[in-house]
């Protein structure tokens, strides 16, 4: 259940021919940025065009090794020699296991690869797998810390209710261990003493001040 890519969006080959790879981009400006899917296409060795799902236009330019390819609010970089017509798809991001993750590394790096084209393509895949590596670790540190508060909740109340068992178990004890004459004869004292303070406040409550004029 890890969010896939850079967290707001993925990247993926689409049509490739060309010797480039793509990092996982990210949104530099959350105001600006539209959800959706897109297509980043070369329309030529030095050109691209971003289009939406509509296949509309939304960005173009040109396009040198490594330079910044910015559309709605994001970027992403693209290095090597891209062909005409290829096409890196760019969607919404998703969720994803982290044992996913291992399997689609394992798979990049155990397949064959010949030449330029297929080390461009396991740059991409590399670099897709050990981000979404770095999001499972955030994620892992995240739920974590979750865990933890929920721990110590369960912690506090066990001893809330050691506690309460505590105070329980001493009432008990001191109900079991009564003594009854001494807990009569204490009880009548303090009742003599409430019946004495009873009557002088009802004495003093009726003094003003012409009692003493």
């Amino acid at each position: 259940n890890v969010p896939e890519g850079n967290g707001t969006f993925s990247v993926a080959e689409g049509v490739h021919v060309g010797a480039s790879s793509i990092d996982s981009g990210q949104v530099t400006n959350a105001a600006a940025w539209v959800p959706g899917s897109y297509t980043l296409q070369f329309t030529g060795p030095a050109t691209w065009e971003v289009f939406d799902a509509a296949n509309v236009s939304v960005a173009g330019g040109g396009y040198t090794s490594g330079s910044t390819i910015a559309f709605n609010g994001a970027q992403v970089v693209v290095t090597g020699t891209p062909a005409t017509g290829d096409t890196y798809a760019i969607a919404a991001a998703g969720k994803e296991s982290i044992f996913t993750t291992i399997d689609k590394l394992i798979t990049s790096l155990t397949t064959a690869l010949d030449g330029p084209i297929g080390r461009s393509t396991l740059n991409t895949q590399a670099g897709s797998a050990l981000t979404q590596l770095d999001q499972a670790l955030s994620h892992l540190i995240n739920q974590r810390a979750e865990i933890g508060a929920r721990l110590n909740t369960v912690d506090n109340a066990t001893a809330s209710r050691q506690q309460l068992d505590d105070s329980l178990t001493a009432s008990v004890g001191k109900m079991q261990d009564l003594d009854y004459a001494t807990a009569v004869s204490n009880m009548n004292q303090q009742l003599l003493g409430l019946q004495a303070a009873q009557s002088a406040y009802g004495r003093i409550s009726q003094l003003s001040l012409f009692n003493y004029l």
